[in-house]
């Protein structure tokens, strides 16, 4: 098949509208209005390009330990942070003490509660807590392709993508040529899965006998 112009996927879709984890379709489905065999792929390319940014909703969580006869008793959450898609490491220190360890709890990206597993001993005043930062957020975009526009099969997963990485240069979250497909089909849409909720970011995506702008691929990204 021979495409002679810009077919979009998605139009500056907001992507502050995404829930973290959770796989959310472009706002437009590309319909080939025939069944047909759409590889190979090489005459065109998959592209989606951040007109705005992204912006992750992201606080490192902090917590308040207790002690009572040389052992911590617990932690209070002074401040359950945001963006942790897992429970982060939990280090205790100072105090005097050691062998402190504790556990957290993680809910919708915020951090919930603590449990100690080990009090420790030998601690006269109470430790300091320190709870890891969230990881840099990511976004996973996949190709997808169906036959009724219902049941849909995944063409090509590009995961992880470091949001962080992003620039107005190079705001591209992908550049790439899709995988080879023997099989018929008529639908083809994207998905975006982020790792976090965002504060900030639009999407704009399509295929194209090329990508747009002169600019230099992302290195692990199909030229």
């Amino acid at each position: 098949m021979i495409i002679d112009g810009l077919l979009l996927f998605s139009n500056a879709q907001d992507l502050t509208a995404l829930a973290a984890g959770v796989a959310t379709p472009s706002t437009n489905i590309i319909d080939f209005s025939q069944n047909r065999d759409f590889g190979p792929t090489g005459p065109f390319k998959v592209f989606a390009e951040c007109g705005t940014l992204p912006l992750a909703d992201t606080e490192t969580a902090t917590g308040t330990a207790t002690e009572a006869s040389g052992a911590v008793t617990g932690i209070a959450v002074a401040s359950g942070g945001a963006g942790y898609p897992s429970p982060p490491v939990v280090t205790i220190s100072g105090g005097g003490g050691a062998g402190a360890e504790a556990t957290a709890t993680v809910e919708n990206g915020v951090v919930t509660g603590f449990t100690v597993t080990a009090g420790g001993a030998g601690y006269t005043s109470a430790p300091a807590v320190t709870v890891a930062a969230p990881p840099d957020p990511t976004m996973d975009v996949a190709v997808q392709i169906s036959q009724d526009g219902s049941i849909w099969d995944t063409l090509e997963e590009f995961p992880g993508i470091d949001l962080t990485a992003l620039t107005q240069r190079t705001p591209f979250l992908v550049r790439a040529k899709p995988a080879f497909s023997n099989t018929l089909y008529r639908y083809m849409r994207l998905t975006y899965t982020a790792s976090v909720a965002l504060d900030a970011g639009t999407v704009t995506a399509g295929i194209n006998l090329d990508v747009p702008a002169n600019v230099p691929y992302p290195r692990n990204y199909v030229a």
